[in-house]
């Protein structure tokens, strides 16, 4: 334990007798801060997501309650830059969607009390966005109409 001290003081002394290393572990990491943090400091400033032609076709619901509220999930989804668009005829809504012109197509069943999305592949990232939003659309959904009763 004795011969501790004189060690440290060795030590001390030359690690303080090399400058550019000691200038080089200061200035190194202030350096890659500043590069780094103007670099990236435009991946965190958008707060707002814009979507540009992710086209949805929908069949309006049965139900007055849901329509209200899926205008409603259509009205956020406009402002993200959505296009919705109603179609009354099923079959016509998926052959639209299998032939690439709308990402995909919400269908609202009664008996049972089902939303089916039709996905098209070549829109895989807007259609799972879509998708995405609908599901917590219907979780909001299912659980403000369980409150109701």
């Amino acid at each position: 334990m004795k011969n501790i001290g004189p060690i440290y003081k060795k030590e001390l002394k030359q690690n303080l007798r090399e400058k550019n290393a000691n200038i080089m572990m200061i200035l190194f990491p202030i350096a890659l801060i500043l590069i780094l943090g103007t670099a990236l400091s435009s991946m965190f400033s958008t707060t707002s997501i814009e979507l540009d032609g992710v086209k949805v076709l929908y069949t309006k619901p049965g139900d007055f309650q849901l329509e209200q509220a899926f205008n409603s999930f259509m009205e956020q989804g406009s402002k993200m830059g959505i296009e919705f668009e109603e179609i009354n005829d099923v079959n016509a809504g998926v052959e639209r969607v299998k032939r690439a012109e709308y990402s995909c197509y919400v269908l609202f069943e009664d008996d049972p009390r089902v939303i089916r999305l039709y996905k098209n592949d070549r829109y895989r990232f807007e259609a799972s966005l879509v998708e995405a939003m609908l599901y917590a659309f219907a979780e909001r959904y299912s659980a403000i109409a369980e409150v109701v009763r």
